[in-house]
């Protein structure tokens, strides 16, 4: 039953290939690449322009796409729940949602043909989505845990992988910056300050003079209000997941990209809400029997997107750092970015400043410290 489960999901990603290839034109390469994590379709000069401001992850099929492919698959149910009232009065639309992703993700995973990456994901996906269908709370360290023990367990060698390692400290970071945005929230709380998910929204939006703020300033001040939460936390986010693969990548590759976080700050965003999207509607409408007219268009969109997200790309890498090369064993680099790393959770304040204003210098002027930019894209990871 596996073999033909395999040969179907073989088969589903032939057909899927030939339909984009046959009906998208020019936007073949970057939605086979965004849809399917075929990142060596494209030319080396936009390999290149990813990888210079660390955001070839987006490319990559790991954690990110697929749980950015689930949540809209859930979104986009939830929405058609709400449309009909009486199937949310029966029904517990979140659950009925999660009982449909679940057995999408894992199609998702064998057509990809069950890379490492994705199978990571699917577990922990699937660890989130069995909590909700069990009304049980399923935290994402608890999720992390058990997809981390089920390849230990599965593929031990996986543990020496840069891949593995990455993936892993990447949503670790995640996490740790969510609790260190809660933590924030409940000591400002405590201590009766404005809470962190409101402070920078708030001094941006300024108060209105006696509280007489008209209808249309309260809605302004909201929208602010909501803007710079996100962008705040959006920031933070990519902040610790750069931070918490700074030594792997130093390690295995030699190189750092200190511009990241700023990068991503731009660069994910767009790709989310944009480009991922669109690229899913032509994937769908070039393999669905819809009309040439219809599957252009949606081709166009796809290949416009695109377009624009390399001409954002390209802008970024022209005004930010590129890689930092910090040594072919990878030891000075580790060494380097984990002092540095570890200085920011010290608990004096000098250290934290010293730690800031170095990484600070990296970012703005790393040619002057007399490190190299060179990318080393063509030096092979450091074995174990």
């Amino acid at each position: 039953a596996s073999g033909t489960d395999g040969g179907a999901a073989a088969a589903a990603r032939t057909a899927l290939e030939r339909a984009i290839d046959g009906r998208t034109g020019d936007a073949a390469p970057a939605l086979r690449s965004v849809v399917l994590g075929q990142a060596w379709r494209l030319g080396a000069a936009e390999r290149d322009a990813l990888r210079n401001i660390g955001v070839s992850h987006l490319l990559a099929l790991s954690g990110f796409n697929l749980a950015l492919l689930a949540w809209l698959l859930g979104e986009a149910l939830l929405v058609l729940a709400r449309a009909y009232p009486p199937l949310l009065l029966r029904f517990d639309a979140r659950r009925v949602a999660a009982a449909v992703v679940l057995p999408a993700v894992w199609a998702f995973t064998a057509m990809v043909g069950w890379q490492p990456s994705v199978v990571r994901a699917s577990l922990m996906i699937s660890a989130v989505l069995v909590a909700r269908l069990l009304a049980r709370r399923a935290t994402a360290l608890d999720a992390l845990a058990l997809a981390a023990l089920a390849v230990f367990v599965a593929v031990p060698e996986q543990a020496a992988d840069p891949g593995f390692q990455l993936s892993f400290a990447a949503v670790a970071g995640l996490l740790l910056a969510a609790r260190v945005a809660r933590s924030w929230d409940h000591d400002a709380e405590r201590r009766g300050r404005e809470p962190f998910r409101r402070k920078w929204a708030g001094k941006a939006s300024g108060r209105a003079d006696g509280g007489r703020a008209d209808a249309a300033a309260a809605r302004v001040r909201a929208l602010v209000d909501r803007a710079g939460r996100w962008v705040l936390l959006a920031l933070l986010a990519s902040t610790f997941a750069a931070l918490a693969t700074a030594p792997i990548g130093a390690w295995h590759f030699g190189t750092v990209a200190p511009a990241s976080p700023l990068a991503n700050l731009v660069a994910v965003p767009f790709f989310t809400f944009v480009v991922y999207p669109l690229a899913l509607l032509a994937a769908l409408g070039a393999a669905a029997p819809l009309p040439a007219a219809v599957a252009d268009l949606c081709a166009a969109a796809a290949g416009g997107a695109w377009n624009a997200f390399m001409r954002l790309c390209e802008g970024l890498g022209r005004v930010l750092p590129g890689p930092l090369d910090v040594g072919d064993g990878g030891t000075f680099g580790v060494a380097l970015v984990s002092t540095a790393l570890a200085l920011l959770f010290h608990p004096r304040r000098g250290p934290r400043r010293a730690a800031l204003l170095f990484i600070a210098l990296l970012c703005v002027s790393p040619a002057d410290l007399g490190v190299s930019l060179r990318p080393s894209a063509d030096r092979p990871p450091r074995s174990p």
